[in-house]
């Protein structure tokens, strides 16, 4: 696997269908849409939409104090902010997996198939 650095994520990385592999709910708000979300679709006009429903909109931030990069995601008037923990590409580069951190406590690991024709810059 080759973890891509906090320093070198770009919307590029984030672009595309991921879907929710493992969820870790938090007791603040369960019931919320993102909580129940399938599948995430980050389009490169910043357009979210989330499955089974849901679309609103999202954008890759830097958190000043650590100089982490994180997910404002907002869906039905409601707003998120998740910290990117781990962003990583197995090394046959066939899937990308994202680990967040919702400001909610909840986490999630978010997997995307990546097509042949997939550029990560590892050449």
């Amino acid at each position: 696997m080759y973890n891509i650095p906090f320093s070198n994520i770009t919307l590029n990385h984030i672009n595309g269908d991921w879907l929710v592999e493992s969820r870790q709910l938090s007791t603040s708000d369960p019931t919320a849409s993102i909580a129940h979300a399938i599948k995430f679709i980050f389009a490169a006009d910043d357009y979210l939409e989330l499955l089974p429903e849901g679309e609103g909109s999202w954008a890759l931030k830097t958190e000043e104090t650590m100089n982490r990069p994180y997910l404002l995601i907002e869906v039905f008037n409601e707003s998120w902010k998740a910290l990117i923990t781990r962003l990583f590409i197995n090394t046959d580069t066939r899937y990308t997996y994202l680990n967040l951190y919702f400001d909610t406590g909840m986490e999630l690991t978010l997997v995307k198939f990546n097509n042949k024709y997939t550029d990560f810059g590892l050449n």
